[in-house]
């Protein structure tokens, strides 16, 4: 059977339910930013989509011909900035209560920031605290985690995002709550979340990808004195992104984390003064604990 791209089914889903649904709805514009690849934009903007469908409290608006027609009167300004006042029309073409936007800029190696905010249609004005930026340092890396957090405040700071320990069931409340333990950075306890979600469904690609975001934060702290155990998490990172992307391909960016995270193995060089043999089974200590393979930096 064909797979459904992620961004697809949550369209698919918000707009089988909203016949009969009362809640509140938002129109989410696609991401902007000029010179930002295609996969970052669609990163952010299925990220926000996602932040709508966990709310519990919004719908997002279909995004159907109306959309797209809506969508190409819009002037959009070099780098992807866009007046409130064509917001608020393209909120109203829509029907909608709320228009979210976001932009993404680039200002240096691995330096990104996300500039958003969310209008409220029938009053013009944006609700306080809806609006702001998240600097990401961390490259595309970050791009997910800002996103998430840019979510939260935008669609779960009224009571309808996950806290870390609130009870969850499920694939999706387990997912959610891994997430929330890894913004504060509880990592047991995400990665215990997310090894839940595996057992509802061993072939979810996003649980592998969280642990491995979880293990990248941690690289840091976990790294030891020596040049080799020092970048020797980045081993069971790439062990867990590349199991990610066997059993979901879509994930957005997966194979640029692999190749970034790649770039952080030791070298030949480290490996040979250490006296450690490529190939040879290496155990990751601190909090991780997870035996892998050694490799050298390509």
């Amino acid at each position: 059977m064909k797979k459904i791209p992620a961004l697809l089914f949550i369209l698919f889903c918000t707009t089988l339910l909203s016949a009969q649904d009362n809640r509140r709805t938002v129109a989410v514009v696609p991401a902007q930013g000029y010179g930002i690849p295609q996969n970052i934009r669609d990163g952010v903007t299925e990220g926000l989509l996602e932040g709508v469908v966990n709310s519990g409290q919004f719908r997002a608006v279909a995004r159907g011909a109306d959309f797209q027609r809506a969508l190409g009167e819009m002037d959009f300004q070099q780098g992807g900035a866009v007046a409130d006042d064509q917001l608020i029309e393209f909120g109203r073409a829509l029907r909608a209560d709320f228009v979210s936007f976001a932009v993404i800029s680039r200002f240096g190696e691995g330096l990104y920031r996300i500039t958003f905010r969310m209008v409220d249609v029938a009053s013009g004005e944006i609700p306080q605290g809806l609006a702001g930026s998240e600097t990401v340092t961390t490259g595309a890396l970050g791009v997910l985690q800002a996103t998430d957090n840019i979510a939260q405040r935008l669609f779960g700071g009224r009571g309808g995002g996950v806290r870390p320990d609130q009870p969850s069931e499920g694939l999706s409340g387990f997912l959610l709550q891994a997430q929330a333990y890894s913004r504060e950075r509880r990592f047991r306890e995400g990665r215990a979340a997310a090894l839940r979600a595996l057992e509802v469904n061993p072939n979810e690609g996003k649980a592998h990808f969280l642990i491995a975001m979880m293990y990248a934060q941690s690289a840091r702290d976990c790294g030891g004195h020596d040049p080799v155990s020092q970048r020797a998490v980045y081993w069971v990172v790439v062990d867990r992104l590349i199991r990610a992307r066997s059993l979901s391909p879509n994930l957005p960016q997966v194979n640029e984390y692999i190749a970034t995270f790649t770039q952080h193995f030791p070298s030949g060089d480290d490996l040979f003064f250490q006296g450690i043999q490529e190939g040879s089974t290496w155990r990751v200590g601190c909090w991780i604990q997870e035996n892998t393979i050694v490799r050298r930096r390509p």
